[in-house]
């Protein structure tokens, strides 16, 4: 039989220290479609962009572009794993929060991007 005199006590930080592990991945879960969909049309640019090589049909300006736009879904990408490692050492709730807000932004920014410039 225990006594409360017998049982250990629980840390005092424990549930803080769950919102903290728990905010990158939820970050990450949040940015995860935006950035499949950011790899998806940077493929879909290279595809574009690889017949009007072999014709010779696009000016410099216009390959130029359809490089950016090929390579901007994979930077996003990389630059979510960053944000995810960068969060996970900040080991302060507030910190974590900001990584985490970030992660989402980097996601949702291409998409929204070519939504505001009518790519999409």
């Amino acid at each position: 039989m225990e006594s409360d005199y017998t049982r250990p006590a629980r840390p005092p930080q424990r549930g803080r220290r769950r919102l903290c592990t728990a905010l990158p991945i939820l970050g990450l879960v949040l940015a995860v479609p935006p950035l499949v969909l950011s790899v998806l049309f940077s493929l879909q640019a290279v595809q574009y962009l690889q017949p009007l090589q072999e014709i010779g049909a696009a000016d410099a300006g216009t390959k130029a572009g359809l490089i950016v736009m090929s390579s901007t879904g994979w930077l996003a990408l990389a630059a979510a794993i960053v944000l995810v490692l960068v969060a996970y050492r900040r080991p302060v709730l507030r910190w974590r929060a900001w990584w985490s807000v970030a992660i989402v932004a980097v996601g949702l920014a291409n998409p929204l991007a070519w939504a505001l410039l009518g790519f999409v």
